[in-house]
C-alpha cells in the first residue's frame, strides 16, 4: 500500500511535464514526417516515424548527432528549428520537476518510509521495536548488538536523532525512521504487526504519550509484548489496563535499592550485580540509621520518604531543586537548616544533575563523613559523577535501561531479582561468598533452556535417567575439575521457580536455567550439553566407544584364524 501511494505521488507531480513532453513530441515528429528532404542523389524521400522519433530524441536532450540519414533541407531545418525550441525547453521543464520532486522533503520522507518497511518486511530472524533513541535506548541496543538473539527497530520523531543512530555505524545496520510513534501507520511501518517482532519499547518520560502508544499498539497487534515506562500510580494503572505486560517504574527500583542497602546488603550485592554493576560488597552497600536528608520533592523524594517511613528512620525534606532554581535560598542555607552536620546520609535525587552535584559538594564540605547518594539524570555526566567519588549512585536510564532489556531478553535475570525479596541475607551473603569465591566480583549471565535446541545431547538422556546438576559440573575431567559456575534459578516447565537449587537437582525437559560463571565455564557447559561424547565423558569418566571401530575388531576377531602349532 504504501509503494502505491509513492507511486501516485509521482504520477501527479510528473503529469504535466510528461503531457508537455508528449504534445511537444508528437508535434515535431509529426512535422519531420510531412515535410519532403533529398536523397545522396537529389530523389526526394520523406522521414520514416521511426526515423524523425530517433531525431526527436536526441534533439530534445541536446545530444545532437547530426543531420540523417541525408543532409536536411532548408525545409526540414526550419522544421527542426521549431522542435528545438518545442521540446528541448519541455525536457528542462520535465528535468527541473524530477529534481524538485526529489528534494522534496514529503517525498523524500514517504519514500524512507518505503525503503523502512521493506526492509522490516525482509527479516528473517526475530526482532524488537524500541521507540525513542536517546541514552536509554542506547544501553539496550549495546546489549542487543553484543548478545545478538534480537534484531532492532528504532523509531524517533526528531530526524536529527536518527542522523545520530546512522552515524553511530551499529552493525547490524539498524533500520530507523523519523516519525511520529503515537501513529497507527507508523507502528505497522515499525512491523510491530509482523509475526516476527516479539516486543515493543515505549519508554519516553511522558505517561500520557506511552499510553498512547501503548493503546495503539494492543490494537494493531494484541499479542506484542510491550514494556513501558511510567512514573505515577495511576499512570502504571493506565498501562496495566490497556494490557501493558510490563511496567517500570524507576523511582521505585530506586527506592527499593535503598530498602535493601538499609536491611540485606548483600541481597542489595547481587541487585546491583544484575543491574549491571561488580558484585562486592562494601561500605557502599551497607546504610546506617541515622537522620537522612533527602533532596528531592518529587516522585523519588516520595517513593524514598515512604521506605524511611516503613523503617523507622529519621528524615527531612527540603526542594533544594526549586528553591535554588528560584533564587530563594542556597543549598549551604537549606542544608544547614534541615541539619546536615549530625545526618548520617543525604540523598541528592533532582532532576538536575548540576543541582545535585552541588549538594554533594556542599554536605561533604559541612559534614566529611556523610554518606552520599545521587540521582544521576544523564549518562553524558558519568564522568563527573564518577570523579565524585560519591558512595552510590543511581543512575536512573541504566535501571530502566537494563530493565527493559532483561524483561524481554533475559526474563530469568527479572525473575531471579523481584524473587530475592523473599530471601534472607544470610542466604544472600551464601551465594555472594559462593560467586565470588568459585568464579569472581563480575560474572557473566546465561539463560539456558532444556530442549533440544540448546540441549541437544543432555535431553535423550533425560529420557533413560536422572541427571543432577551435580553430574554435569563437579568433576568434568575425570581428576576432580569442576566448572567455575553456579545455578542461580531453575524455572521449571510447571511454573515452579528454584532460587539457588542445590547440587543434587535434577534436571528436567523444559527447564530453563539461569546460569553464573566464567565465559570459559558457560561455554564448556554448552558443549557439555550439545555434544554427545563430551557429555559421555563427563558421566562416566571414559571415552565414549566408537561402535565402528568395535564392529571392524569383532569382525576380525571372528574371520581371523589362530596359527597352527
Amino acid at each position: 500500500m504504501r509503494g502505491k501511494e509513492a507511486f501516485w505521488i509521482v504520477i501527479r507531480r510528473l503529469r504535466a511535464p510528461i503531457l508537455a513532453l508528449i504534445v511537444t513530441y508528437t508535434i515535431s515528429i509529426i512535422l519531420l514526417t510531412m515535410v519532403e528532404g533529398k536523397d545522396a542523389n537529389g530523389h526526394p524521400y520523406y522521414l520514416s516515424f521511426f526515423d524523425a522519433f530517433y531525431i526527436v530524441s536526441y534533439t530534445a536532450n541536446t545530444i545532437g548527432f547530426g543531420e540523417i540519414p541525408y543532409a536536411f533541407t532548408y525545409p526540414q531545418r526550419l522544421i527542426m528549428t521549431i522542435t528545438i525550441y518545442l521540446t528541448v525547453p519541455a525536457w528542462f521543464y520535465a528535468i527541473g520537476t524530477i529534481i524538485g520532486l526529489i528534494q522534496n522533503k514529503a517525498f523524500k520522507k514517504e519514500l524512507k518510509r518505503i525503503l523502512f518497511r521493506r526492509r522490516i518486511e525482509h527479516f528473517k530472524e526475530d526482532f524488537v521495536v524500541i521507540c525513542g533513541y536517546n541514552s536509554i535506548s542506547r544501553i539496550m541496543i549495546e546489549k542487543f548488538q553484543t548478545y545478538g538473539k534480537y534484531r532492532i527497530v528504532v523509531m524517533d520523531k526528531l530526524e536529527e536523532k536518527i542522523d545520530e543512530l546512522v552515524l553511530a555505524g551499529y552493525y547490524p545496520v539498524i533500520p530507523s525512521l523519523a516519525a511520529d510513534a503515537t501513529m497507527a501507520d507508523v507502528l505497522e511501518d515499525a512491523g510491530i504487526d509482523l509475526p516476527h517482532c516479539k516486543a515493543l519499547f515505549i519508554l519516553f518520560e511522558d505517561d500520557d504519550l506511552n499510553l498512547k502508544v501503548a493503546v495503539k499498539a494492543k490494537i494493531l497487534n494484541k499479542n506484542i509484548t510491550i514494556v513501558a515506562e511510567s512514573s505515577f500510580s495511576a499512570g502504571l494503572q493506565n498501562l496495566t489496563d490497556v494490557g501493558v505486560e510490563h511496567v517500570i517504574d524507576p523511582y521505585q527500583h530506586v527506592a527499593t535499592r535503598i530498602e535493601y542497602m538499609l536491611n540485606t546488603p548483600h541481597l542489595y550485592a547481587l541487585l546491583n550485580w544484575l543491574g549491571g554493576g561488580n558484585l562486592n560488597l562494601s561500605r557502599k552497600a551497607k546504610l546506617a540509621r541515622g537522620k537522612y536528608i533527602i533532596c528531592s520533592r518529587g516522585r523519588l523524594g516520595n517513593k524514598v520518604k515512604e521506605i524511611l517511613l516503613k523503617n523507622g528512620i529519621e528524615y527531612e525534606i527540603i526542594d533544594i531543586f526549586k528553591e535554588t532554581k528560584a533564587k530563594t535560598g542556597g543549598d549551604r542555607e537549606l542544608l544547614l537548616k534541615a541539619g546536615i552536620e549530625t545526618a548520617e546520609c543525604l540523598i541528592a535525587g533532582t532532576p538536575d544533575d548540576a543541582v545535585n552535584l552541588s549538594a554533594i559538594i556542599t554536605a561533604r564540605k559541612l559534614n566529611p563523613g556523610i554518606f552520599v547518594m545521587v540521582r544521576e539524570n544523564k549518562m553524558e555526566e558519568n564522568s563527573v559523577f564518577a570523579a565524585l567519588r560519591a558512595n552510590t549512585v543511581f543512575i536512573m536510564d541504566k535501571i530502566v535501561a537494563v530493565r527493559a532489556y532483561n524483561l524481554v531478553a533475559r526474563p530469568l535475570v527479572v525473575r531471579f531479582a523481584d524473587e530475592l525479596i523473599h530471601k534472607s541475607d544470610e542466604w544472600g551473603r551464601h551465594i555472594v561468598d559462593t560467586l565470588t569465591k568459585i568464579i569472581n566480583k563480575k560474572p557473566q549471565l546465561k539463560e539456558i533452556n532444556i530442549d533440544e535446541a540448546e540441549a541437544y545431547a543432555l535431553t535423550p538422556i533425560l529420557k533413560e535417567r536422572s541427571i543432577t546438576y551435580k553430574d554435569l559440573v563437579a568433576d568434568v575431567n575425570g581428576e576432580g575439575r569442576e566448572l567455575e559456575l553456579i545455578i542461580l534459578g531453575l524455572l521449571r516447565a510447571n511454573g515452579e521457580f528454584v532460587m539457588g537449587p542445590s547440587f543434587s537437582s535434577a534436571f528436567e525437559y523444559g527447564d530453563k536455567l539461569l546460569i553464573a560463571g566464567t565465559d570459559d565455564a558457560i561455554w564448556e557447559f554448552e558443549e557439555i550439553l550439545n555434544n554427545e561424547n563430551k557429555l559421555y565423558f563427563v558421566l562416566n569418566k571414559e571415552e565414549k566407544p566408537n561402535w565402528l571401530i568395535e564392529r571392524a575388531i569383532g569382525f576380525m576377531q571372528k574371520n581371523v584364524k589362530s596359527p597352527q602349532k
